[in-house]
């Protein structure tokens, strides 16, 4: 929709200028258009229900403007060119602030030339001719819908993109940058994980690793001074389990259907994939699926992204039923 709403509208800047070819003024019984005005200006004599010298007096009236007319002309075009060569939230706030002060610029030359066709007016009943100067409401109002058009579009665009790039700020915030909750349950469940990280780098034995598609070898847990990082199950039947890392190897958090486990290698249902840093003692997290890895606050991690991540943080896998912490 965001692209829609740019395309459409830089192509409305060149279109606006066809209303050059409708009628603008109804001068005596010719129906003059802004390009009717532009032939006498430029000393042509278009073919009118005019004598040829009221033709020539406007023409000599109306010379002036030529210049700028064709500088906003050429400033519609150029405004036009830009747009498409701005980044996205550029182009729309362009097609926001162009079109007033186009359109005040227009204003103040139109009444101008009004000016002058109104000093050649008396000319028409010396020559039989109907005395009459009106302006032609429908070109206005075609020329004032275009604009106002492009104004509509710009906003609608504006909006998307920055709901678009507020929801892209929001995912890339990491849980050190969040307010952790507080109260009785949040103390017992940090005093939970610390007895499990203690146990975690204190004991020797192997600990008893996730059910996966492909046991990778078997080593002992490390020392506390050689520990590597490992993934501490929070729910369901691996709660209380430990799954041992090894420094920068990736694991892959994998969903089979039923319950979210981790294995050694990206396969089918690989939903994050997850690695020890030892010497920042942080992890890095890149979920490859979207809404699959949620902070226990219920923010998503967005997919493709890399998150650098302290120990301790806690994440839940497609929902609370499938929790995990970082050891």
């Amino acid at each position: 929709m965001r692209r829609f709403s740019r395309v459409a509208m830089t192509l409305l800047f060149p279109v606006s200028l066809l209303t050059a070819l409708l009628p603008l003024v109804q001068f005596g019984p010719a129906r003059l258009s802004l390009l009717d005005l532009g032939h006498l200006m430029l000393g042509h004599m278009p073919i009118l229900p005019l004598y040829s010298e009221i033709l020539t007096r406007l023409g000599i009236y109306l010379t002036p403007f030529l210049y700028p007319i064709i500088v906003l002309a050429g400033a519609v075009l150029l405004a036009a060119l830009v747009s498409l060569f701005l980044p996205e939230k550029g182009a729309f706030y362009l097609a926001l602030v162009f079109p007033p002060v186009l359109n005040v610029g227009v204003f103040f030359l139109f009444q101008q030339m009004w000016d002058k066709l109104e000093e050649v007016r008396p000319a028409l009943p010396f020559f039989s001719l109907e005395d009459t100067l009106t302006l032609q409401g429908a070109t206005v109002l075609i020329w004032g819908l275009i604009w106002v058009l492009i104004i509509l579009l710009a906003l609608l665009g504006l909006s998307l993109t920055l709901a678009a790039q507020a929801q892209t700020d929001w995912t890339d915030i990491l849980p050190e940058m969040i307010d952790p909750p507080t109260g009785p349950e949040r103390d017992a469940d940090e005093q939970q994980y610390r007895q499990q990280v203690e146990t975690l780098e204190r004991t020797p034995p192997s600990l008893e690793p996730f059910p996966r598609e492909e046991t990778p070898s078997s080593s002992p847990a490390p020392a506390c001074r050689d520990f590597s990082g490992a993934v501490l199950g929070q729910s369901g039947r691996f709660l209380g389990m430990a799954y041992p890392l090894q420094e920068r190897r990736a694991v892959y958090f994998t969903y089979d259907g039923r319950e979210v486990f981790l294995q050694d290698r990206q396969g089918l249902g690989a939903l994050a994939e997850v690695y020890y840093v030892k010497q920042y003692q942080e992890y890095c997290l890149q979920p490859l699926e979207r809404q699959a890895v949620f902070l226990v606050s219920g923010q998503p991690l967005g997919a493709g992204r890399r998150y650098f991540l302290p120990r301790g943080t806690e994440l839940y896998l497609l929902g609370q039923g499938h929790a995990f912490s970082l050891a």
